[in-house]
C-alpha cells in the first residue's frame, strides 16, 4: 500500500498575494489584503497538519516504522522540489521521530532504490523519473518505491515477514482503516498493489 498526500498552494492564495502586490504600501487596503493572505496560509497550514495527523494515526496500526534519513533540505532544490514543500514531508518525518511509535531509521547513504529486494543486484542508470525498475539480473520489475520499501524492511531484518508482494496480503481490516482514516481528507491519495505490482487507488 502506498500513501500519497500534497496540498498545493491554492487559487485564492495566489490571487490574494496579486492583490497584496497591487496594494499602495502603507494604506488600509493593504493592511486588509495582508490579513486575508494571512489566514489562506494558515488554512493550507491546517490542511497539511490534518493529512500528516492523519496518517501518523493509520500507522499507529502498526508495529514498527522504518524510514530512511534522506536530506529533505536537498530535495527542495530539485526538479520536484514544489512536491516536497507541498507534502510537508519533512514535518511528516519529524511527527514520526518525536512520536511514542517504534521507528527505525536507515543511513541516508544505504542503497535502497538502487538495489533489487530480491536479488540484491543494482539497477543501471535509475532516473529519478524511472517509477518502474526492472532487474536485469533475476527479471523482477516493480514499482520503484514498493521496490525501496521492501529492502529497507530486508535491510532493518532479513528474516521479518513484511506485508508485500509473495508475503501475507493486507487483512480487509486494513483496507478499511486507511479508508475510515485516510479516506475523510481529500489531499490523501491510497493506492494498493497486487500480485503484479501495479496498483488500484482509493
Amino acid at each position: 500500500m502506498k500513501i500519497d498526500f500534497e496540498i498545493p498552494e491554492s487559487k485564492r492564495l495566489k490571487r490574494l498575494q496579486k492583490e497584496l502586490a497591487r496594494k499602495r504600501k502603507g494604506s488600509r487596503n493593504r493592511e486588509k489584503a495582508g490579513q486575508k493572505l494571512r489566514r489562506e496560509h494558515e488554512r493550507i497550514k491546517n490542511r497539511r497538519k490534518d493529512a500528516i495527523n492523519k496518517i501518523i494515526a493509520f500507522l499507529k496500526l502498526y508495529n514498527m516504522i522504518v524510514f530512511q534519513q534522506d536530506s529533505i533540505s536537498s530535495w527542495h532544490r530539485g526538479w520536484f522540489s514544489k512536491a516536497v514543500q507541498y507534502s510537508g514531508i519533512g514535518k511528516l518525518r519529524e511527527m514520526l521521530s518525536s512520536s511514542l511509535l517504534p521507528v527505525l531509521e536507515i543511513n541516508r547513504f544505504e542503497p535502497t532504490s538502487k538495489a533489487c529486494y530480491k536479488c540484491g543486484a543494482y539497477f543501471e542508470e535509475l532516473k529519478l523519473s524511472d517509477r518502474i525498475v526492472f532487474c536485469s539480473e533475476c527479471g523482477n520489475q516493480i514499482d520503484r518505491d514498493l521496490n525501496a520499501c521492501l529492502v529497507m524492511l530486508k535491510k532493518v531484518s532479513p528474516a521479518l515477514r513484511v506485508v508485500g508482494l509473495d508475503r501475507p496480503k493486507l487483512m480487509p481490516a486494513e483496507r478499511e482503516a486507511s479508508a475510515r482514516i485516510l479516506g475523510s481528507n481529500p489531499y490523501i491519495r491510497v493506492s494498493f498493489f497486487n500480485e503484479a505490482g501495479s496498483s488500484s487507488f482509493q
